[in-house]
C-alpha cells in the first residue's frame, strides 16, 4: 500500500489517513477525535474556537474521514457567501476528497439532485436556506453543519426557523463566539444542536 493509504487509529474505531493525520496539529487531532465521539453519541454539538485555530480544517478532516469509513454520506453545509470558496478548497484537501456541490445561484436543482442521488456535501448559504428550506427537506441529512453557527441565536428569526425545519440526524455549529450576550441566545444554540 502507498503511505497515503495507511491509517492512523485515533479513538473508538475512528481512524485518519496518515496524510491527514500528519497535516493536523495535535489539538486538531483531539478535536477530530472529539467530533467522532460526539457523532457516535448522536447529539449535535458546538465547536467554539477562536478565529484562525482551524474549525474549518477540523470539520473538513472529520467529514472526509467519516465518509471514508461509511459513517455518513449526505452533508448539508451552510456558510456565509464570503466563505464558500474557502470551504470548497478545504474540503478538497483531505482524502478522500468529498464531492462538494454549491446550492447557490442558478444550478441549485441540479446540485441538490446529484447530492441526494450520489451523496457528498451540499454547500449553501443562510439566505438560500431561508428561501429554499422546503426543497432542502427532500431528505434527512446525515449531518447539517453551520459555519458561523451563532447566526441561529435568535430562534424567532427567519434563518433560525428555516435551519430548524431541516431534517437532520446530527447538527453541528461552528462559531468563534459560542458565548452569547445572554442566556436566551446561548440556549438557542444548544437547542439547535
Amino acid at each position: 500500500r502507498r503511505s497515503s493509504d495507511l491509517i492512523c487509529k485515533l479513538t473508538g474505531g475512528f481512524s485518519l489517513a496518515t496524510s491527514t493525520y500528519a497535516k493536523l496539529h495535535k489539538y486538531q487531532r483531539h478535536c477530530v477525535a472529539w467530533l467522532w465521539d460526539l457523532f457516535n453519541k448522536e447529539p449535535g454539538g458546538i465547536l467554539g474556537d477562536d478565529m484562525g485555530l482551524g474549525k474549518t480544517v477540523q470539520m473538513s478532516a472529520f467529514l472526509a474521514s467519516a465518509a471514508r469509513c461509511g459513517a455518513l454520506t449526505h452533508v448539508l453545509l451552510a456558510v456565509p457567501v464570503s466563505l464558500m470558496d474557502n470551504w470548497e478548497k478545504e474540503l478538497g484537501v483531505w482524502p478522500p476528497r468529498l464531492a462538494v456541490r454549491r446550492y447557490h445561484g442558478s444550478s441549485r436543482a441540479k446540485a441538490l439532485d446529484k447530492t441526494v442521488r450520489d451523496g457528498g456535501v451540499l454547500m449553501t448559504t443562510y439566505g438560500t436556506v431561508t428561501t429554499s428550506a422546503e426543497a432542502l427537506s427532500v431528505r434527512p441529512w446525515d449531518y447539517v453543519v453551520l459555519d458561523e453557527g451563532h447566526k441561529v441565536k435568535n430562534p424567532s428569526a427567519k434563518v433560525s426557523k428555516a435551519m430548524r425545519s431541516l431534517r437532520a440526524h446530527r447538527r453541528m455549529l461552528l462559531t468563534g463566539t459560542p458565548v452569547q450576550n445572554n442566556l436566551k441566545e446561548l440556549w438557542a444554540l444548544f437547542d439547535y444542536a
